[in-house]
């Protein structure tokens, strides 16, 4: 595996959690009401999920599936709410981080 994709492909994965964990945090703090909090703790989460990617060995079986299925999941749930310029770029984000896995994945492939 290239380090210099890996590198990118972990760069990708620390951004949209720091748009996770910053976006749970403010909505913590502006809507105080229980509905808003589970919310803000599921965001917190996710953000928390894309950290953990961003660690993983993608040489090991079963994890690049992992982190593909992870990112379709985040893919796929962008369109089930208002769509605005932030849903936007997160899409991309996603997407970039997504097929730079598949490239990833088809080198290591390659190379065993």
């Amino acid at each position: 595996m290239k380090p210099k994709l890996h590198k990118a492909y972990q760069i990708l994965l620390f951004l949209i959690a720091l748009f996770w964990l910053v976006g749970s945090i403010a909505r913590f703090i502006t809507h105080p009401t229980t509905p808003y909090r589970i919310l803000a703790a599921l965001m917190f989460i996710n953000g928390l999920l894309f950290i953990l990617l961003a660690f993983l060995d993608l040489r090991k079986p079963l994890r690049p599936l992992a982190s593909a299925i992870f990112l379709l999941t985040n893919l796929i749930l962008t369109f089930t709410d208002q769509f605005g310029l932030i849903d936007l770029a997160l899409l991309v984000l996603n997407l970039s981080t997504l097929i730079l896995l598949l490239i990833i994945k088809n080198l290591v492939k390659s190379q065993s």
